[in-house]
C-alpha cells in the first residue's frame, strides 16, 4: 500500500497473534523489518543528498513522545482492526492513521542519523515503538472482540504486549509531565512579558525546560534593544521572575537567560 507501507505487516502480526499462526507472524515480521529499514534508509539518503542540516519544529516534535502519542496509536490500531473485519470501512482511513503514527517517526530516525546522530534518532524511535506496540495491541483486541482468534491462545501474547506498553509508558509519562510544566512556564513568562509597557523592545524567542531531581531548569533566549537593556536591572528582574516561577510550580526553579542585544531600524514611507 502506498499510503501506509507498514500497515499490512502490522495488522498481519496482530491477526497472527490472536490466531496463533507462527508462520504468519514470521512472514509479517520480516516484511515489517524490511519496511522499517527501507523507510529509514530513504530518509537518510534523501537528507544526505539535499544536505539538510537543521532540525525544524516538525522534526523536534517527534523526538519527545508523550501519552498523547500513545492515544494516537490506540486510535490507529482500532481503525486498522475494524478496517479488516468490516468491509464497510475503507482501508484508506486506517492507512492514513497508521502512516501518520509510524512513518514520520521513522523518517526522523533516518534524518537524525544523517544530521545529529543518536541524540535525535533515539527519541523518534521511542515514538515509533510506542505507536507500533499500541497499534498491534489494540488491533489484536479488536480482532478478538469481533470473534477472530481465541482469547485463550492470545492471552500470553496480549500480556506480553501489555507489559511492553507499560514499560514504554513510564518514560512517556515523564515526557507528558515535562510538556505540561513547559507549557505552564511558557505561559507565565509570556504573561509577564505582556505586562511590560515597553514589551515591543524585547522578545522571548526560545524557552527550554529541563526537569531535574530537585529543581526545574529554565533556559530562555531573549532579544532586546540596547536602550531597553539600559533601563532595566537584569539581576532584579531575573530574581523576581525566578521567584514567581518557583511559587507557581511549587518547587525550586533555576532560571538562565541568554540576552541578545539588537537594533531596530525604522524606515518611514515616503
Amino acid at each position: 500500500m502506498i499510503i501506509a507501507p507498514l500497515m499490512i505487516p502490522i495488522i498481519g502480526i496482530a491477526y497472527a497473534l490472536v490466531t496463533f499462526n507462527p508462520r504468519l507472524i514470521s512472514y509479517s515480521f520480516i516484511r515489517l523489518i524490511f519496511g522499517i529499514l527501507l523507510t529509514i534508509g530513504i530518509a537518510f539518503l534523501t537528507t544526505e543528498i539535499i544536505g539538510y542540516q537543521l532540525s525544524g519544529s516538525e522534526i523536534l516534535a517527534r523526538t519527545k513522545p508523550t501519552l498523547l502519542d500513545l492515544g494516537v496509536a490506540i486510535a490507529a490500531g482500532t481503525a486498522g482492526g475494524f478496517a479488516k473485519v468490516r468491509r464497510s470501512v475503507s482501508d484508506a482511513i486506517p492507512g492514513v492513521a497508521i502512516s501518520v503514527a509510524l512513518v514520520p517517526p521513522l523518517c526522523v530516525v533516518g534524518i537524525g542519523f544523517a544530521v545529529e546522530g543518536l541524540s535525535l534518532s533515539s527519541g523518534s524511535f521511542m515514538l515509533f515503538l510506542t505507536n507500533l506496540v499500541g497499534i498491534i495491541l489494540t488491533a489484536s483486541v479488536v480482532f478478538l472482540f469481533e470473534s477472530y482468534g481465541s482469547w485463550k491462545k492470545a492471552t500470553a501474547s496480549l500480556f506480553g504486549l501489555l507489559a511492553s506498553l507499560i514499560m514504554i509508558t513510564l518514560p512517556l509519562n515523564f515526557s507528558f509531565r515535562e510538556m505540561i510544566i513547559e507549557n505552564q512556564i511558557r505561559h507565565e513568562l509570556a504573561k509577564r512579558h505582556r505586562k511590560h509597557k515597553d514589551r515591543e523592545d524585547s522578545l522571548i524567542t526560545k524557552v527550554d525546560v529541563q526537569l531535574k531531581e530537585d529543581k526545574i531548569v529554565v533556559i530562555a533566549d531573549v532579544i532586546i534593544t540596547p536602550d531597553r537593556l539600559d533601563k532595566i536591572d537584569p539581576e532584579e528582574n531575573l530574581k523576581k521572575t525566578q521567584k514567581i516561577l518557583s511559587d507557581k510550580m511549587g518547587q525550586p526553579v533555576e532560571l538562565r537567560v541568554r540576552v541578545f542585544p539588537i537594533d531596530i531600524l525604522n524606515f518611514e514611507a515616503d
